[in-house]
């Protein structure tokens, strides 16, 4: 009776060790998929927003068309800043997914052009316009000012994009930017 007792104290022993070795295998395999799967996601979100970025440039130069041909008031054009998104992005920054994927300087080119591509600014520079319209001085510099914004928040992302395709995700620790 007491060997029997002792093989199956043992036995119960050993199958709660290899059980909770199975589950958290389970669960980094979990983790990892669901981390490869939002980084890919973000990815394709930064090559999305890199296409808005280039209509958004096509709508400059309509803009300084406008104001070349001297009709900037019957220009009718609108900025829709808030179309480039970071839906995918914030939810990758909430989980701290970004934190261990991109190095410092990357960071900040997200932030920086997440906080040019907001409400705010879509409706500072839709505002800008009109005021250009009804007769403020330099409308020409107004849109040399918005077409170098653009681009230079286009290559931030560019930049984090590239950052991003080399980002690989071990099984222990997260992912890792690989220098």
């Amino acid at each position: 009776m007491g060997g029997e007792f002792w093989g199956t104290a043992v036995g119960t022993f050993i199958g709660l060790i290899v059980g909770a070795f199975v589950q958290y295998g389970a669960q980094r395999l979990f983790v990892r998929w669901q981390t490869k799967s939002l980084l890919e996601a973000l990815k394709k979100e930064m090559r999305y927003n890199e296409t808005v970025i280039d209509s958004l440039n096509d709508e400059v130069r309509n803009l300084k068309t406008a104001i070349g041909a001297q009709t900037l008031s019957t220009y009718y054009g609108y900025f829709k800043l808030t179309d480039v998104f970071f839906v995918v992005a914030n939810k990758c920054l909430a989980d701290a997914i970004l934190y261990d994927a991109l190095r410092d300087e990357d960071l900040i080119k997200l932030q920086k052009a997440a906080s040019f591509f907001s409400v705010g600014t879509e409706q500072w520079v839709n505002k800008e316009i009109e005021l250009h319209k009804g007769g403020k001085a330099n409308p020409m510099a107004f849109a040399d000012f918005l077409d170098g914004a653009l681009r230079e928040n286009q290559q931030r992302l560019h930049d984090v994009l590239r950052a991003l395709k080399r980002v690989r995700v071990t099984f222990w620790g997260g992912p890792k930017p690989e220098l």
